[in-house]
Order: C-alpha cells, then sequence, then structure tokens
C-alpha cells in the first residue's frame, strides 16, 4: 500500500476532529510529537498565505470590517448620553475566511519574519499558529469602555473618557500600537483609522457598481 501526503494530511486531519468531537485520539496515536510539529505548521502555511500576513490583499479586503467597529463606536462615543442612538452591540458571524484576515488587519500575531517552507525551525516559537488563533468557534471581541464615572455628565462626555479593549477567543490581547491592554479610544482610532477608510472596490479592482 502507498501512503502519499495527501493520506498523511487528511489522517492529521481526522486526528483533530475525532479528538475535538469525540474525546477520541485513536487516528492521533499514529504520529510523534515532531510529526505534529511538522503538520501544524504545514496547516499554518496555508492559513498565513492565504489569509493573512502572505499578501497584503488578503488582510487589507477586511477593511469593511473594521470600518463597521469604527463607525459603530463612533455613534457611540458621541452620542453615549443618548443610549436610543447607537447599538449596544453589533454581532457579525463568518468564518476562518473572516476571522484572519480581520486579526491580520489589526495587526496581531505578526511575525518579523514570513512563514515560508525553508524556515520551519526558525519559526518554533512563531506567534502565528492558525489552530489557536482561529480554531472552531473562533471570535473576536471589540470592546469599548466609558471610564468617566458620572456617566450621565454631558459636559465630561469627551472622546478621552473612552477605551478600547480586543479578545480573541476569549482572551484579552494587546493591540499593536498601545501602551497596554486598555487602549484609548481615540489611539485606537489613530492607529486603524488609515484602514478604515476603505478603498473596497479599488483593492479588488471591481467595478464600483458591482454588487457583492
Amino acid at each position: 500500500m502507498c501512503i502519499i501526503s495527501e493520506d498523511v494530511y487528511a489522517v492529521y486531519q481526522l486526528c483533530a476532529y475525532d479528538v475535538n468531537l469525540y474525546n477520541d485520539h485513536s487516528w492521533c496515536d499514529l504520529f510523534t510529537h515532531e510529526d505534529f510539529e511538522v503538520l501544524e505548521y504545514a496547516a499554518d502555511l496555508k492559513q498565513y498565505w492565504l489569509k493573512s500576513y502572505g499578501y497584503d490583499i488578503n488582510y487589507k479586503q477586511s477593511c469593511p470590517v473594521l470600518a463597521d467597529v469604527i463607525t459603530h463606536m463612533e455613534q457611540a462615543v458621541k452620542y453615549h448620553h443618548q443610549p436610543s442612538r447607537y447599538a449596544r452591540a453589533v454581532l457579525r458571524f463568518g468564518h476562518a475566511e473572516t476571522l484572519l484576515p480581520f486579526l491580520t488587519l489589526l495587526g496581531l500575531y505578526n511575525d518579523t519574519n514570513h512563514l515560508l517552507a525553508t524556515n520551519f525551525n526558525q519559526m518554533k516559537d512563531r506567534k502565528f499558529r492558525a489552530s489557536l488563533v482561529s480554531p472552531m468557534a473562533g471570535n473576536v471581541l471589540v470592546v469599548l469602555y466609558k471610564c468617566q464615572p458620572d456617566q450621565n455628565d454631558i459636559s465630561t462626555n469627551s472622546a478621552s473618557d473612552f477605551y478600547v479593549q480586543v479578545y480573541v477567543n476569549e482572551k484579552l490581547e494587546k493591540l499593536p500600537g498601545c501602551d497596554n491592554f486598555m487602549c484609548s479610544w481615540e489611539n485606537f482610532r489613530k492607529l486603524y483609522m488609515d484602514h478604515a477608510t476603505c478603498p473596497f472596490h479599488n483593492l479588488c479592482e471591481n467595478d464600483k457598481h458591482d454588487e457583492l
């Protein structure tokens, strides 16, 4: 019986699904720890070059999502004393094809070097691990806080009172360019406003009248 690389990867996926769904390690027992490291890296290479930092277009196309986040937060900051004029929560649902580009646009999990087929040993301590960043039921939460004590005092309702935190899979993450986990709204907006000014049709070379 001839086993080819596609067969090995199929067994690797069976291992992952069986552990996740049934806590069954039968397929996994066929691999060594070193095998898992190599197979994980192979999977990360695919995700990295198709959905993340491999090419700019992979993540720049997520600008409508980021623009939507900033627009809703701007409304909340502007009309905080009038709750009926802004959304208290905005929920969006998608897959890894949405989640990974969006997290990349935020600058998270960015390694100094590209993931390549030739630098496996150098990237063993990499930040980008698709199985951790975008697992089943992966999620990202962007939270806006008002930290001024008197929330009903309109006279003190300035943008400097607001802060942003980001959670990825329920874990608090520090955004690049922010001093700590609690990023001021003004700094957050400054960091990402260029991305939120979204020339989506130009990026994707669409006719401006095309419907998505």
